[in-house]
């Protein structure tokens, strides 16, 4: 002890730091002589199956809690796994902010050169060395597949009014969110709601479904409003316990963080108190089932709303975690974590006696992660022993502080190899490391005024920090800072002058500028309140400290919760500076976007919209001209006119309700249109006036939409592409997705004749043929170009169910007739609905039948397992369809065994109410005659039904 004691005072001393070898350290500050260090094992990067081999942009990850910071590897052999890396080519990365990391990963090298991670197996916890080849950073997929998608988007844009009847909700909006295209999110997210929206009922689960969709769109593009508005429409959702089975599975961590994160203290409290008792509520069949669908949604609301209680109001906090440790059989209802955080929450407020019960019984849960020795690190069962004898220090027990802080060492000693306490001293996200519990050792020792025991376990300290980060690292301040206490205390003045000495020579901390995902919604919110108010030196400050933040962040593609983006968000903001007459602050916010798009960001498409903004900004203002050329450079498709791209720049923001801004495009779109030839802008102009109907009909201007959209319709007659097969086909799709939107905006505005004139104007039209490049409904051969062409029969299926719903059944059945036979070459799942509805008004029992039938085999052809998450409508058509087929004594009853046989197994699966379906069966067999052979069936299963039931009681 004496030999380290030397040792290690005189490196104190700014000569020793030359003098003394490294290799002394290493033979005494771990614990006696350290063992021969192991080699560990190097592993090439090899890529994964959707990115080549070195990319960096999926591999990076960070974990918020704890801030570990890790590469996924393939190994030779093919698995995939986790390095949580400790240092960067030898240097530790304890100390680096986070943005500093992906820059020495990516950007301190030439291309292909390679970098060498040390760190610690995620599933093994060895030491191993991994080799990956530098590669451009990007927080979204590599450039040209941005590029690819931003071209594909344009070119599906007139068709999105398609999709509402095939009820395709395309790509997630989350996608494009991850990307930093924030309109493209906002306009997927408004699409999709608006299509599910005109779903037959039952729809209440995936119209909430497709809000949580929503909310983890805006939440990532940081829009505050329109979190708060499907904040609105999806918290009622969350008492139906059927709701909640399914939304236990759709990614729950996703969609519970930005909506706790966008919500103050008070509202976190509400959504709480809503979530928890159907959350925690148990449900028992009559079989004994036992369902607990809400146990994961129950810890996380719990544990979001602490967190941001804790940043708001402390107190709250403290009552709301004497809640949680209050619940009956938390063990079992809740996770350790969420126990672990309302303890942590009780300590930082000062109640240390409740804090230590709940330690205490967090070490007493049955297999819990906290008694986890089999991990090497073993740092859960490490951090609680330390969060106890702090709280035993706290109160006072200095001898039970003492006894648990000598555990938790003895521990660590036992299970961490010298390498291992060496590595971990190295990196971040691993506490306490054994520094940390020899410097929590060396105050109580202080404390009890045990002056030389403390001065041994602090030496001890700084040894391995030293021998770990660096004779001058940031880390050691803390260590040199108690030393000087003891020295003092001690009465030996010169000592505590040579370790203040060495404490004021010590580099600066580079702790990043971070905020949690709570903070970074209220500064947004804060932001935006100030930018209304007019308070413009509040929101240059508030602007400020988001930049910084944005300076220190790292996008990252694969990690969950998906984060908030400050890139959208702050070009959110950019809009409504510019909105608010602000424009001078706007354009600075502008031109550093402009730049981090691609300095930072490296998302070539995310620079359009900010280009676009610019141009939108100086649109009655010298140099506009310049910003025109610069947006039009930024947007790389080629093949299109600059007509077209402004086009598409307008149906974007008309899409996300921007719509000022879509009238600004729509008009250029007009202007460039203005300088082709008459004969070859036909087609265009005339979707360009109806994309003007539209936004007039938006804003309630009806007249001008009225004028925008025969004009348009006007334009048609004519038009020969016989020659032009594809670009038909092109066309007549835009042109009829355009008109049935037209259609049905007159229609939510109440204007039902308008409605009606456009779309049966387009159906005559396209019953004369106007597009002449197809024949007339030819038989289907499969083998042209609109073999796949679904718009007619989309268009006659408007109509029809624009007869049905105003009462004229006759109309929509022909209709509805029309639309079959246009069908390319399979019939969608709602126009089969439709049809067997309008059948059923109609009294045409035997086509009723079978479209009913028809339809309930096709639920599987809806995309995104739709009915999967409706399961009501398999239980409410199956027994339409079985009505249907009794009713029509022509037609079907072979298909009654099977009908009966799927609709037990939904409710079975579904509603597991044996007696309702005891009754079920009763009514199907009173429809059914004494001699029908498919009787027999419903018999066998009602028997069996009947035996099950008797057998429980």
């Amino acid at each position: 002890m004496n030999f380290r004691k030397t040792i290690v005072q005189s490196l104190l001393s700014l000569a020793a730091f030359c003098a003394l070898s490294s290799v002394c350290l290493a033979q005494d500050a771990f614990g006696g002589a350290a063992s021969p260090k192991e080699e560990p094992s190097p592993v090439e990067f090899q890529g994964n199956d959707d990115y080549p081999a070195g990319y960096c942009v999926f591999p990076l990850r960070l974990v918020a809690e704890g801030e570990f910071v890790s590469v996924l590897v393939r190994d030779g052999a093919g698995s995939d796994f986790y390095l949580q890396f400790l240092t960067i080519d030898g240097e530790p990365i304890k100390e680096k902010a986070f943005h500093e990391i992906a820059r020495t990963l990516t950007g301190n090298g030439p291309l292909g050169s390679t970098v060498e991670l040390f760190g610690l197996k995620d599933a093994t916890r060895e030491l191993v060395t991994v080799k990956l080849a530098r590669q451009p950073y990007a927080p979204g997929l590599p450039g040209p597949a941005v590029e690819q998608e931003l071209k594909n988007y344009f070119e599906e844009e007139d068709l999105l009014p398609l999709s509402n009847f095939k009820v395709d909700v395309m790509a997630p909006p989350t996608e494009a969110a991850k990307r930093n295209l924030d309109l493209f999110s906002r306009s997927l997210a408004f699409n999709c709601y608006s299509k599910v929206l005109r779903l037959p009922p039952p729809k209440t689960i995936i119209c909430s479904l497709s809000l949580a969709e929503c909310i983890l769109a805006n939440g990532s593009a940081g829009d505050t409003d329109g979190l708060a508005h499907c904040k609105g429409l999806f918290l009622p959702t969350i008492k139906d316990e059927a709701f909640l089975e399914r939304f236990q599975g759709y990614n729950t961590q996703e969609a519970w963080l930005p909506l706790f994160a966008c919500s103050n203290s008070g509202e976190s409290l509400k959504m709480l108190q809503s979530i928890i008792p159907v959350a925690l509520s148990s449900r028992y069949s009559e079989y004994g089932q036992k369902l607990m669908p809400g146990r994961e949604l129950a810890a996380q609301a719990y544990t979001l709303t602490l967190a941001n209680l804790m940043e708001d109001d402390p107190a709250r906090a403290a009552r709301l975690a004497l809640e949680i440790i209050r619940l009956r059989d938390i063990e079992t209802t809740l996770p350790p974590s969420t126990l672990e955080k309302a303890a942590d929450c009780l300590a930082a407020n000062g109640q240390h006696r409740q804090a230590l019960l709940a330690y205490d019984r967090l070490l007493r849960v049955p297999d819990s992660p906290a008694l986890a020795s089999i991990s090497s690190t073993a740092v859960p069962y490490l951090r609680v022993l330390y969060k106890i004898s702090g709280c035993q220090a706290s109160l006072g027990q200095k001898e039970e502080a003492l006894s648990s802080l000598q555990r938790a060492l003895a521990f660590a000693l036992c299970q961490q190899s010298p390498d291992l306490q060496r590595a971990l001293e190295s990196g971040t996200g691993f506490f306490p490391v054994v520094s940390d519990l020899k410097l929590a050792l060396a105050r109580l020792y202080f404390a009890r005024g045990e002056y030389s025991l403390a001065e041994d376990a602090a030496l001890d300290a700084v040894a391995r920090i030293q021998q770990a980060l660096g004779m001058k690292s940031s880390s050691l301040k803390p260590a040199l800072e108690l030393l000087n206490e003891i020295y003092l205390a001690r009465g030996d003045t010169a000592k505590a002058a040579e370790v203040k000495v060495q404490k004021d020579c010590l580099c600066l901390s580079h702790e990043p500028l971070r905020f949690s995902q709570h903070k970074q919604f209220m500064l947004l919110r804060e932001a935006q309140a100030a930018i209304e108010k007019g308070d413009s030196s509040a929101a240059d400050e508030i602007i400020d400290r988001l930049l910084a933040a944005h300076a220190c962040e790292i996008g990252d593609s694969i990690q969950y919760p998906p984060p908030l983006r400050l890139f959208p968000a702050l070009l959110r903001l950019a809009r409504m500076l510019s909105d608010h007459g602000q424009t001078k602050a706007s354009d600075k916010l502008l031109d550093y976007l402009d730049r981090a798009a691609v300095d930072r960001e490296h998302t070539a498409s995310a620079r359009v919209f900010v280009r676009a903004e610019k141009l939108f900004n100086r649109r009655s203002r010298a140099g506009s001209e310049t910003d025109l050329l610069a947006l039009l450079q930024s947007m790389k498709m080629d093949k299109f006119s600059e007509a077209r791209k402004f086009r598409w720049l307008g149906l974007t923001y008309y899409r996300a309700k921007e719509y000022e801004r879509a009238g600004f495009y729509l008009d250029l779109a007009g202007s460039y249109l203005e300088r082709m030839p008459v004969e070859s802008r036909r087609q265009e102009e005339s979707l360009l006036l109806l994309d003007k109907a539209c936004l007039q009909g938006r804003l309630l201007q009806f007249p001008t939409a009225d004028q925008s959209a025969s004009a348009a319709l006007s334009l048609l007659q004519g038009d020969d592409l016989r020659n032009q097969p594809d670009a038909a086909l092109s066309f007549k799709k835009a042109m009829v997705g355009k008109v049935v939107e037209l259609s049905e905006m007159y229609r939510d505005a109440g204007r039902l004749a308008r409605a009606e004139d456009v779309l049966s104007l387009l159906c005559s039209q396209l019953l004369k043929g106007f597009v002449k490049g197809k024949p007339a409904y030819p038989a289907k051969d499969g083998n042209d170009a609109f073999a796949n062409d679904f718009s007619d029969t989309f268009l006659f299926a408007s109509l029809g169910k624009f007869y049905l719903d105003t009462k004229r059944a006759p109309l929509a059945m022909k209709q509805f007739r029309l639309a079959r036979e246009t069908s390319p070459n399979y019939l969608p799942p709602l126009l089969l609905l439709d049809t067997a509805v309008c059948a059923e008004r109609l009294g045409l029992k035997e086509e009723a039948a079978r479209n009913y039938l028809e339809f309930e085999e096709s639920l599987g052809l809806l995309p995104y397992s739709l009915a999967d998450r409706q399961p009501g409508w398999r239980i409410k058509y199956l027994r339409k369809a079985f009505e249907a087929v009794v009713s029509s004594p022509g037609f079907g009853r072979e298909n009654l065994p099977g009908i009966c046989e799927r609709l037990s197994g939904e409710l079975q699966s579904q509603w597991p109410r044996p007696r309702e379906l005891m009754r079920i069966y009763r009514v199907w067999l009173s429809h059914l005659p004494a001699d029908c052979p498919e009787r027999k069936s419903v018999e066998a299963m009602a028997g069996q039904m009947k035996t099950e039931l008797s057998g429980k009681h």
